[in-house]
């Protein structure tokens, strides 16, 4: 089992807005997460909740992180 305390998004932006998961987060304010024991990611429907925890898992090569082509490559 992973334990994460914090976790802090790439500030890196490349110039094709296309390739999933860049620029996802970039009009965002936040930049990094700081958990607790209990964590609970909220958030209206096409918010990023989902995204974010693929950001999260590919970053880790957790077993059953989704990404679609090249992404893995990206990270």
């Amino acid at each position: 089992m992973i334990y994460l305390k914090a976790f802090q998004l790439s500030e890196r932006k490349i110039p094709n807005t296309n390739v999933y998961p860049y620029n996802i987060f970039s009009r965002k304010e936040c930049d990094w997460l700081a958990f607790e024991p209990i964590t609970v990611l909220y958030g209206n429907n096409g918010s990023g909740k989902s995204t974010l925890l693929n950001i999260m898992a590919n970053k880790l090569s957790l077993k059953g992180a989704e990404h679609g082509k090249d992404v893995r490559r990206c990270f």
